[in-house]
């Protein structure tokens, strides 16, 4: 049987919730690699704001930080765009699927390959959230000025990728 590569991508502000959610949560253990992030992220906390003490660092400051940054090459392979870290224009991937569609993705391309019987592809990670992009910034305080700043970071994955930013802007 021939390998094949596949990608599995996920929309940009969700891998970001995702790797929030993840790295700077005080219950994972692996924590300690990213103290050098979170002595910066810290300082872009909103004065006076409710912190979750789950977490070393509020979502929104890690947000304000990808903002201040805004280049991949400075960031963690955790946040990097998918245009960056991925190369999926140099790379001969013969699948590339969505996360939020992953598992009739899977269903087809294991059906294509022939390997109904022989495995099987799991779903959505435990860290993958069900909210809707609009409920996941509201919930964080996100506004639409961070929302377009990081939009223009990860702008290739949208278009690429065929999303939208219309989903995470709020209504005014």
């Amino acid at each position: 049987m021939k390998n094949f590569e596949k990608l599995t991508k996920k929309k940009a502000f969700n891998r970001l919730h995702s790797a929030w959610h993840q790295k700077f949560d005080t219950e994972y253990e692996g924590f300690w690699s990213y103290k050098k992030y979170i002595y910066v992220i810290q300082t872009f906390e909103d004065e006076n704001a409710t912190q979750d003490p789950r977490y070393l660092v509020s979502f929104k400051a890690f947000l304000k930080y990808i903002v201040h940054v805004a280049s991949d090459i400075d960031f963690n392979e955790h946040w990097q765009s998918y245009d960056y870290s991925c190369s999926p224009c140099t790379m001969n991937y013969h699948y590339v699927t969505k996360q939020e569609s992953s598992a009739a993705d899977a269903s087809f391309i294991l059906r294509q390959r022939n390997l109904t019987n022989i495995t099987y592809l799991p779903g959505a990670y435990d860290d993958h959230t069900e909210a809707s992009p609009k409920e996941l910034f509201n919930t964080h305080g996100i506004n639409n000025e961070i929302a377009l700043q990081l939009y223009a970071i990860y702008y290739p994955d949208f278009i690429m990728y065929n999303y939208s930013i219309d989903e995470f802007l709020e209504t005014e």
